[in-house]
């Protein structure tokens, strides 16, 4: 019910759908201004809940994920829904909104809003996450991006 609700969803934007009903996934392509990446939407059907994630396509060298966690940890502490997630093992950076549909049915109305946050959240900080991979300041990054 959860996974055929986000496949609607996605399906509704008219882009590509890849779908993955075993695991309970779909993605996209996710863009906007800053660049694109790919847009996931998980179903956790046990237990009525869903997940969208912007995740970024090229993984945080080792030697900078300390400076991106730093960034991270600053943008998420203003953030209201969703956060930025990073994977201290490969480097995988990616943004995270999700609902728990206590007990109603799945639908476009309320997965909407999770795939904006997702989708603009993540479009907004992208510069500062890539200024922070190439070598600046996690501090200055974010001061830049707050200001945008």
């Amino acid at each position: 019910m959860v996974y055929e609700a986000l496949k609607a969803h996605f399906a509704a934007g008219g882009l590509d759908v890849e779908e993955h009903p075993e695991q309970g996934w779909v993605a996209t392509d996710g863009f906007g201004e800053h660049g694109s990446w790919l847009l996931v939407g998980q179903a956790y059907e046990d237990r009525g809940q869903a997940a969208i994630y912007s995740v970024m396509t090229e993984k945080v060298p080792e030697d900078r994920r300390t400076a991106v966690a730093l960034l991270l940890t600053r943008i998420n502490y203003g953030l209201i829904l969703g956060n930025f997630e990073l994977d201290a093992e490969d480097g995988e950076v990616r943004l995270k909104a999700s609902i728990d549909f206590g007990g109603m049915e799945p639908s476009d109305a309320l997965i909407r809003p999770l795939t904006a946050t997702a989708l603009l959240q993540f479009d907004r900080w992208l510069p500062a996450l890539r200024s922070v991979i190439a070598g600046e300041d996690p501090a200055e990054a974010f001061a830049r991006g707050a200001a945008a």
